[in-house]
């Protein structure tokens, strides 16, 4: 992976103090209840490591990272129980199937949890002014050398790491390449969008009750007077299919929607 950028030198997104969250649909005792306890999963690989890096404003973060075989990352972000084992797979898997560097960044700062309501209050609880400046390092960590010189980046996350994916695409600078959002809360600012270089695949849950149809279509229609690009991939399953933790996971679909994410990656990355 290639190239050195100066991320500390770009402006960050204006209005990044009012990022669009998930936060409050932690009081909602059915968003909980569709985020079921994960299934119990220890995961060791040989692949991938634990990892310390600068954030954005020259605090520790830390991360998982797998180093792959091209001039591509990818920056992985987690759904809201924290960089779990799951999270951890998932990097490994990707790399695997793409040669492509993964950073799964920690936005929890070493918390995780497998309690619904706890990761609740994790979310909430989670400074979006750190957390911009954590996925801002993590950007500079695999393009200056640091953990690797990606020439381009995409993004990927689930639920709350969903938004999260987005929101590095729109810090991220034009070397993030492509944006993978699934049944995350998108952002409809026009200045924001106004930075997003990156084409943006996003996966939707049409039972979603929470980052809805309506919700989905208020994004569609941002995005297209943005005049960005944005491919929306609909599934007829309820929130949080896509997580192999869930012991509701739509296998089936969640398979197709990796592989739609992959082609979109390798359309876009190479």
């Amino acid at each position: 992976m290639l190239a050195t950028f100066a991320l500390l030198a770009l402006p960050a997104p204006a209005g990044s103090c009012c990022v669009p969250s998930m936060n409050g649909f932690a009081n909602d005792p059915a968003f909980l209840r569709t985020h079921e306890r994960p299934l119990p999963f220890i995961f060791q690989s040989s692949e991938g490591k634990s990892v310390t890096f600068p954030a954005g404003d020259g605090s520790n973060a830390s991360g998982y990272f797998v180093p792959g075989h091209s001039k591509v990352a990818i920056v992985m972000i987690q759904e809201f129980w924290g960089l779990n084992d799951y999270i951890k797979q998932q990097a490994v898997i990707l790399e695997q199937k793409t040669g492509y560097s993964v950073l799964a960044p920690d936005l929890y700062d070493g918390k995780v949890t497998s309690d619904p309501a706890e990761a609740g209050k994790l979310m909430q609880g989670a400074d979006p002014a750190r957390l911009t400046q954590i996925v801002e390092g993590t950007v500079k960590a695999v393009t200056d050398g640091t953990l690797d010189s990606a020439a381009k980046l995409g993004t990927i996350g689930w639920c709350f790491g969903g938004g999260w994916s987005l929101q590095t695409a729109l810090h991220g600078g034009d070397v993030v390449r492509a944006c993978v959002m699934y049944y995350g809360m998108p952002d409809d600012d026009q200045s924001h969008l106004a930075q997003l270089h990156a084409p943006v695949l996003l996966v939707e849950a049409n039972r979603d009750k929470w980052i809805s149809p309506e919700v989905v279509g208020k994004f569609e229609v941002a995005m297209k007077q943005a005049g960005k690009k944005l491919t929306v991939r609909r599934y007829d399953e309820d929130h949080a299919f896509a997580n192999p933790s869930n012991p509701h996971y739509g296998k089936a679909d969640a398979e197709d929607a990796m592989n739609a994410s992959l082609r979109f990656f390798h359309r876009y990355l190479g």
